[in-house]
């Protein structure tokens, strides 16, 4: 039961922390351009861990780790979040928020694809779910902004 409350503590403080980060990074994501707001969180990031890295003593790693931490970091990193300051440039936070939910959705479908996974009929209809209410949020964003709004959502289909 603990691990259960705790996985959904987790959640809800990841949910927590994208939803003040997409409000926190709106204004700068309307001036400065996404590869270098990108660019700027990344070194951010870098300056914040490296002290805690060194602090808790440097190890050797396998090259091959060091080669998917930096895949993953190219993907992530670079590539994704490049797409969601596109997108938050062009939506209002709370649509890129809500969209980043079907990122959500996708995550259960491969997780069923890739690593054989089990699915009741209660996840799917949940997923389904899920998918209409971000479908019911980001429907009239398309006529009300016109081409804007399209190349928003396409930019934020992509960070996903």
């Amino acid at each position: 039961m603990q691990a259960g409350v705790t996985g959904m503590g987790a959640a809800l403080g990841a949910a927590v922390a994208w939803a003040a980060g997409a409000v926190l990074f709106k204004r700068p994501a309307e001036r400065i351009a996404p590869l270098g707001l990108s660019t700027l969180k990344g070194l951010l990031g870098l300056a914040l861990l490296t002290p805690l890295w060194w602090l808790s003593g440097p190890v050797p790693v396998p090259m091959v780790d060091v080669g998917w931490l930096v895949a993953s970091g190219v993907i992530g990193i670079a590539i994704g979040d490049t797409c969601f300051f596109a997108a938050l440039a062009k939506l209002p936070a709370h649509v890129v928020v809500v969209l980043s939910l079907a990122g959500q959705a996708l995550v259960v479908v491969l997780a069923v694809a890739l690593l054989d996974e089990a699915r009741s009929l209660v996840g799917w209809l949940s997923t389904g779910l899920i998918l209409i209410g971000v479908g019911l949020v980001l429907l009239p964003q398309t006529g009300q902004g016109g081409q804007t709004s399209r190349r928003g959502l396409a930019w934020g289909l992509a960070a996903v």
